[in-house]
């Protein structure tokens, strides 16, 4: 199964990256559940969310989505050399299992 939004270019590495630019925080979030989904059947601990910088909202519901996720261990903004606050950087609970 694939999600459709996933990066099919490397940026760090095509599975694991999501571009939500664009998207409106509803559409967005029901992608980054199916993202985080995949990620933790692939086995991926560490994930590359794109939101863009623009007015903020995005990246708001982003991380706040984030931090309510029981699949996520950690996230921040992406370091200079990620790509900077348009990029939020996510690291999986090592103990996070699929329902």
């Amino acid at each position: 199964i694939s999600v459709t939004g996933v990066q099919t270019c490397a940026l760090p590495i095509c599975d694991n990256s999501l571009d939500l630019r664009g998207m409106r925080a509803d559409e967005a979030i029901e992608l980054l559940d199916a993202f985080l989904d995949k990620l933790l059947r692939d086995n991926i601990s560490t994930g590359y969310v794109l939101h863009g910088h623009g007015g903020g909202a995005l990246k708001k519901a982003v991380r706040v989505h984030l931090g309510q996720s029981r699949y996520v261990g950690g996230h921040g903004p992406g370091s200079l050399d990620d790509g900077g606050d348009g990029w939020t950087v996510v690291e999986l609970n090592p103990n996070a299992k699929l329902r």
